[in-house]
């Protein structure tokens, strides 16, 4: 209840008549958006980085300030452990990250 009168700033009779399904739509959406944030500061942090460093030691903002998507999309691209069909891999991250 704190995380929905904290950052989803829901009043409490709001949030009482919220379905499970409605605050998971909201709670994710709040996410998606604070992930958002974090991928513009990324890009600006990479951009002033990388027009102060010499030209070798220029890095790709997504090194200099790995964000979870980075280790999702790394994991799903990767290759799957022997006895694991990828199929069971999404399932298990997405159920990791409730993505339903």
């Amino acid at each position: 209840m704190d995380f929905a009168l904290g950052e989803l700033q829901l009043l409490p009779k709001d949030f009482f008549r919220l379905t499970f399904a409605q605050y998971n739509c909201r709670v994710r959406g709040y996410l998606r958006r604070e992930e958002e944030k974090w991928e513009h500061t990324r890009l600006l942090y990479g951009v002033l980085y990388n027009s102060n460093v010499d030209e070798k030691h220029r890095k790709p903002a997504n090194q200099l300030v790995p964000l979870r998507k980075d280790r999702r999309a790394m994991l799903l691209a990767g290759p799957v452990k022997p006895g694991i069909s990828r199929d069971e891999l999404i399932a298990r991250i997405k159920k990791r990250d409730n993505l339903n």
